[in-house]
């Protein structure tokens, strides 16, 4: 059974988990690692182990309706000299709903086909990318992410 890690302080936003020697035994087995040459074009059954910027584009562009990305636990530690900024919450579902960082919904971005992913880019990061079924979108914001 996996527990909370509670050896030492952690990070507020941490939820790390200490496997035991049974749960890595049974998990391991089902762990993702080797990333394929080529689009896949069935759904994966396990958990991908590696680098989401590889698999993205392995993985079959019409069975992948929810991706989660582990997100980062310590957001004022730098990572490549790069910051995450304390801005607003993008979520695909349905359409793209906007939320300010007190979680208040303030925004609704409509799109044609229902979103599949969401990534800032852009010289400025202003831009909004929006992937869908069979579509890409992009919208400028109007600050940076």
């Amino acid at each position: 059974m996996a527990v909370l890690l509670e050896e030492r302080q952690r990070a507020g936003r941490n939820r790390t988990l200490c496997l035991s020697d049974e749960d890595r035994a049974r998990l391991m087995p089902t762990l993702l690692r080797d990333v394929p040459a080529s689009r896949l074009v069935e759904p994966v059954t396990g958990t991908i182990h590696g680098d989401y910027r590889c698999w993205a584009s392995a993985l079959p562009l019409a069975h992948v309706d929810l991706l989660f990305l582990d997100p980062p636990y310590n957001l004022d530690k730098a990572f490549n000299g790069s910051k995450f900024a304390r801005g607003n919450v993008y979520l695909a579902a349905g359409q793209i709903l906007v939320f300010d960082p007190a979680g208040k919904q303030i925004d609704i971005i409509a799109v044609p086909q229902r979103p599949t992913c969401l990534i800032f880019g852009g010289p400025d990061r202003q831009t909004l990318f929006i992937t869908a079924r069979s579509s890409l979108y992009s919208v400028k914001t109007r600050t940076a992410q």
